[in-house]
């Protein structure tokens, strides 16, 4: 499959396509003899994994120090869980943290408010 063909299938930008290449998350595609780039058919389904990781909140580090257990289907669910398990503590920690500002924020907003009308 080709580069125009990938982007398609894919959804995903030419920029983003050499960026993750770069960047290892992609095999490097093979090319033709004219310098076409060329992909396996299986590149699609890596660059959907790539998209629903981004999605679940693992950056391109995490999702690139896991790529061997996509490869890997023995390795694939039980490893999937325990990363889907630490990523939910995580997002978890997050949110905590995240409504401890909101209630400092709304609490400095209180504190002007009252400042303003006296």
């Amino acid at each position: 499959m080709r580069t125009a063909q990938l982007i398609k299938a894919s959804g995903l930008s030419k920029d983003t396509l050499r960026y993750y290449e770069k960047m290892g998350l992609m095999p490097t595609p093979q090319r033709s003899s004219n310098n076409y780039k060329y992909y396996p058919e299986s590149t699609v389904e890596l660059l959907a994994f790539i998209v629903t990781a981004k999605k679940l909140g693992f950056t391109l580090n995490e999702i690139k120090n896991t790529l061997h257990l996509f490869y890997d289907e023995d390795l694939y669910c039980d490893s999937a869980i325990d990363l889907l398990k630490n990523k939910l503590l995580e997002v978890s920690k997050m949110i905590k943290q995240l409504e401890i500002q909101k209630k400092s924020l709304q609490g400095e907003i209180k504190y002007f408010k009252n400042k303003k009308s006296k």
